[in-house]
């Protein structure tokens, strides 16, 4: 395309994710507008479900296979950004969820789960109302051992069970980010992994290496994909399921196992009859 002048205007290209996003935004929005009488109809709603942008799963992003790999990052990285790494490959945490953890969310490891309630300062992905929604993700069945040196420094600090676990600490000098220090340590925390990722030759992001690994690993090992699911928070199974379907389920319960009882006979085999035909 060009300008009034005749001249080539430069083009940007966006992904589908992006597109998608969007029309996603826009949607919300006119649910807004028509909730107020702005607007009489969602023209999103038109646009058949099939014609939608959809965004591409990438069926080859990297995930960590193997927990070998886990102890050496969590040995490389600094304290806590080593807990708070475990806490997202094992755990599932978005890296909003983790600075957003309180000391009170610990109170459950030995019920076997770590209760969520924020990202950073705010609200939850999930909670798109605002309501205060909480949820309950996977503990590690070493998580108190691996945090509690941790936790028993902060107690020793006088955290109260709404203190952050992972205090927030402005970085010195740091005009960026001088007013919100949840995004200090949301940097501190990037510029760390980036660092360990290189020492150790991982081509991975943060992401990747956690949320990402998370679910890949334990769909390959055969968890349920509603159990996992609901463990990260998505909005339902088939949203895993648009990005993880290529992991083929390989293990099945006793019950979907079932037979038709030809060993019963005290081992002996049963005579099956042919079937008839005509």
């Amino acid at each position: 395309p060009q300008d009034s002048r005749g001249r080539r205007r430069n083009q940007q290209h966006l992904s589908e994710a992006t597109v998608r996003h969007n029309v996603n935004l826009l949607s919300r929005f006119f649910g807004w507008a028509i909730e107020r009488g702005y607007a009489t109809s969602n023209p999103v709603r038109m646009i058949p479900v099939g014609k939608r942008p959809q965004q591409s799963p990438k069926r080859d992003t990297p995930w960590i296979d193997d927990d070998a790999t886990v102890r050496d990052l969590m040995n490389v990285l600094p304290c806590p950004f080593n807990l708070m790494f475990y806490l997202g490959n094992r755990s599932g945490l978005r890296v909003g969820e983790i600075i957003g953890l309180r000391m009170s969310d610990m109170g459950f490891l030995h019920e076997g789960v770590i209760r969520a309630r924020y990202s950073f300062d705010g609200p939850l992905k999930e909670d798109k109302r605002q309501v205060g929604l909480a949820k309950f993700v996977p503990a590690a069945d070493d998580c108190g051992a691996v945090l509690a040196e941790w936790l028993n420094r902060r107690r020793n600090q006088d955290a109260g069970p709404e203190d952050y676990l992972f205090p927030w600490e402005p970085i010195p000098g740091s005009v960026r980010h001088a007013e919100n220090p949840g995004d200090a340590i949301a940097q501190r925390l990037a510029d760390e992994w980036n660092a360990a990722a290189n020492a150790l030759g991982l081509k991975m992001t943060l992401y990747q290496a956690t949320r990402h690994s998370f679910v890949s690993r334990n769909l390959a090992a055969g968890a349920s994909l509603d159990e996992v699911s609901a463990a990260v928070g998505h909005s339902s199974p088939s949203v895993t399921r648009r990005y993880y379907d290529h992991f083929v389920r390989k293990t099945f319960s006793a019950g979907l196992r079932a037979g038709v009882g030809a060993m019963s006979n005290g081992g002996k085999v049963l005579p099956i009859r042919p079937a008839k035909v005509g």
